[in-house]
């Protein structure tokens, strides 16, 4: 993450000023071991290293430093959503926010341990990883951003374990950064069960952590199907490339339902029954724009007797989950490392994208550069 140090001139060799030497100690360490960048506001031509106590001729060839790459760092505030304010003027752990919504702390938070430690990526499933990275290479790449460090620490886990790491990292006084997908098959519908589990999540303070629910079923329906695609003609599959052809115009409709439907499973008779007799029509505009097969066709029409009989229909009662929109298998960590072993490049695949999928690009450029905030670190040399 982005760290702007204010009134360290503050700063004296006397026994008051002891923290603050400590915090800005460590807040030098975390940027040599290229955890977060750091930038230090109004910083005069010279330092007496005597006011930095023992260390003090250390200190104050890494403010230099930290000086001599100011401009580059400067320029990073209007590229991050998010940085994070140390003023040495504040007692103790006083929090403000500044106009755009910046943290301004004090700078006793700093000696807090594990605090600038990198910042806790929580996600739910190990394979995210790599799919979120990829939106973060993106909005750098869109954005000409080079010459820094990323760097998260990783959790996952699923269910129950995935809220216990958010917790547990939030309680341990680590900057906190979750993703979980919304598992939603309808824009009316509820949450999924790992979802659901961060549903009073807001109750806690949230000064040093960021959640987001995806809007979508799960990371799959943010990759464009254009990248899929591609993928599986690396692939020799061509009949699944031809598939995700034929519903593509269907799923960018102008109901988004791209953002909801499970690429890995597909989408059956009854479940298009279940949902639209519960939730409202919404999937409806969908057996408009495909070839259905017949003898599915009249059930998937006659919501009511998914309501009447719960399971299955009158056309085809021992076939209850027959597919009428076939699951693709779409896995998008797959597909991203299968594009990168063929070293075809992502990013461009994602810029050729924009015209058939603006709405899916923008939000991985959003993602990306949620990830890229708080996981910003410069190639910080140490000075010798």
């Amino acid at each position: 993450m982005l760290i702007v140090l204010r009134s360290i001139n503050l700063i004296n060799n006397s026994q008051s000023s002891s923290e603050k030497n400590v915090a800005l100690y460590r807040i030098i360490n975390a940027a040599i071991e290229q955890k977060h960048a750091v930038i230090i506001d109004d910083v005069p031509e010279s330092y007496n290293p005597k006011n930095f106590g023992r260390l003090g001729d250390f200190v104050v060839g890494q403010i230099i430093n930290i000086r001599d790459i100011y401009s580059e760092n400067e320029a990073m505030k209007t590229l991050v959503n998010k940085f994070l304010i140390v003023d040495f003027s504040l007692d103790r752990l006083a929090i403000n926010l500044d106009s755009y919504g910046n943290l301004i702390v004090g700078y006793t938070k700093l000696v807090q341990s594990n605090f600038l430690e990198s910042s806790n990526l929580i996600l739910e499933d190990l394979n995210d990883k790599e799919v979120y990275y990829s939106f973060v290479n993106y909005y750098c790449y869109h954005n000409r951003i080079n010459n820094f460090n990323f760097k998260l620490d990783f959790r996952a886990g699923g269910g129950s374990s995935c809220r216990r790491h958010f917790d547990e990292s939030i309680d341990d006084n680590r900057l906190t950064i979750c993703i979980v997908d919304s598992d939603r098959r309808h824009p009316n519908g509820p949450l999924g069960s790992t979802a659901q589990l961060f549903s009073n999540v807001f109750d806690r303070e949230q000064d040093f952590w960021y959640l987001e629910i995806l809007p979508h079923h799960e990371a799959e329906n943010i990759i464009p199907i254009s990248v899929y695609k591609k993928g599986y003609l690396l692939l020799k599959e061509r009949k699944r490339a031809q598939l995700l052809e034929s519903i593509k115009s269907v799923l960018y409709g102008s109901t988004g339902s791209v953002r909801y439907f499970d690429f890995k499973k597909g989408l059956t008779a009854y479940q298009y029954g279940f949902l639209e007799s519960t939730y409202g029509a919404y999937w409806e505009h969908v057996i408009n724009g495909l070839d259905i097969n017949e003898s599915c066709l009249g059930c998937i029409r006659n919501v009511s007797s998914f309501t009447r009989i719960k399971k299955g229909c009158y056309h085809c009662p021992n076939n209850t989950n027959c597919v009428f929109i076939q699951s693709i298998c779409c896995d998008a960590a797959t597909t991203l490392q299968v594009i990168k072993k063929k070293q075809v490049d992502l990013n461009r695949l994602f810029n050729s994208a924009m015209s058939e999928a603006p709405a899916q690009v923008d939000e991985i450029l959003r993602i990306g550069k949620v990830l890229f905030s708080w996981g910003y670190a410069s190639n910080f040399q140490s000075a010798s």
